[in-house]
């Protein structure tokens, strides 16, 4: 199954449903890895915090989107949808690096 990202009209990001993903999400025994510029900028963007973007991978609401097909990446890049403990609905984009997971952006689905 494939989803897409779009807003007014125009296709953010398609991305592609493996099984694989799903499965290493749901056994939630991964931990995450930060790049503390990644922190800064998606606070000043789009007031997310690390901790609230780990919170929505642990949510019961969990939705998978797949592995992002385009925009195209340098590096495989996955998304999620899930809700941080504020009530707030997060898109996430993350990668896999030696079954850790990195955070790329995470904002609010209220915004763009």
């Amino acid at each position: 199954m494939d989803s897409v990202l779009h807003y007014q009209g125009v296709i953010l990001a398609q991305f592609i449903f493996f099984q694989w993903i799903e499965d290493f999400l749901l056994k939630q025994e991964f931990e995450f890895i930060w790049d503390e510029g990644n922190n800064q900028k998606n606070f000043q963007k789009h007031e997310v915090t690390s901790s609230e973007s780990e919170e929505a991978f642990f949510n019961e609401m969990l939705i998978i989107l797949g592995i992002q097909i385009t925009p195209q990446c340098f590096e495989e890049r996955f998304g999620i949808m899930g809700k941080s403990k504020l009530g707030r609905l997060l898109f996430i984009s993350f990668t896999v690096r030696q079954g850790r997971i990195r955070v790329i952006s995470a904002r609010s689905t209220n915004k763009k």
